[in-house]
């Protein structure tokens, strides 16, 4: 998505630039010589302007600071006070560094990140926000690392900084976002598998037919109110075999489920 928007940005940008300084030109407010020149100002003022504003419009409609809790926003306001200072050190004139010139713009960057990663959009569009008002109020008192000799040639410089470091923190914000709903996508898909399992394993559980235990209704009382011998006593006659699980000693009958035996005790030898 923030491809496709700035692409989209790119396109209409170049279209407004083109058709602005050519009726510059033409009208005699710029001169065609530098017809380049102030097609490139024109574009990128464009260009930046859309890529800040946009975003902060929009996240800001949405009012994300509402869902955030106590520890999140103190969280937030802490890296923005950092944020703020850092800006100021850079292009103030407070401190030495801003009226140095010094090249340290890069310091700016760790802070974005933080809040892409924290944050999100929200995070990374208020940042950008501080950055720009201090870099452009810097940049215009003659502070800051993009100072030249003219000022179109500073205000330049400032604005591809501020649309590289725009476009990088909404890009991390994005790659950020897609994980997360990807990680979330996985859980719910996992939750519903699990269901689906456990669904299909009741199912099936209910459908295979109860069976009784391996003693099942071979008790005492059955044994005896039987009409055929369990063992007989005649010599001739074949012994029936046991049912499993129960046995018959001395005319009475035992489960082995009972005493936690699956055979017919031994007898003892006498001695």
């Amino acid at each position: 998505d923030v491809f496709t928007f700035a692409g989209i940005e790119l396109c209409s940008c170049t279209v407004a630039a083109t058709f602005g300084v050519t009726s510059l030109s033409l009208g005699g407010f710029a001169p065609w010589n530098a017809y380049a020149y102030t097609w490139w100002t024109w574009w990128l003022g464009d260009f930046t302007g859309v890529l800040i504003v946009t975003p902060l419009l929009l996240t800001f409609s949405q009012r994300p600071w509402a869902r955030w809790e106590p520890r999140r926003l103190a969280e937030a306001g802490l890296v923005l006070a950092l944020l703020l200072i850092s800006s100021q050190i850079v292009f103030g004139e407070q401190f030495q560094v801003g009226v140095a010139h010094a090249p340290l713009e890069f310091v700016l960057i760790p802070f974005l990140i933080w809040m892409a990663f924290r944050f999100g959009q929200p995070g990374v569009v208020l940042s950008i926000l501080i950055v720009s008002g201090m870099s452009i109020w810097g940049t215009l008192h003659g502070f800051g690392p993009f100072r030249r000799d003219t000022r179109n040639e500073s205000l330049m410089l400032l604005q591809a900084f501020l649309g590289i470091v725009t476009v990088t923190g909404l890009v991390v914000a994005a790659a950020i976002l897609e994980r997360r709903r990807a990680e979330e996508a996985l859980r719910t898909s996992e939750r519903r598998l699990t269901g689906a399992l456990d669904v299909r394993a009741r199912k099936r559980s209910s459908a295979i037919p109860r069976t009784r235990s391996w003693a099942g209704p071979w008790t005492c009382s059955s044994l005896r109110a039987s009409s055929t011998p369990i063992v007989s006593t005649s010599a001739t006659s074949r012994p029936v075999p046991w049912p499993p699980g129960a046995w018959a000693s001395g005319g009475r009958c035992s489960v082995a489920a009972k005493m936690g035996r699956s055979s017919p005790p031994r007898p003892r030898s006498p001695g």
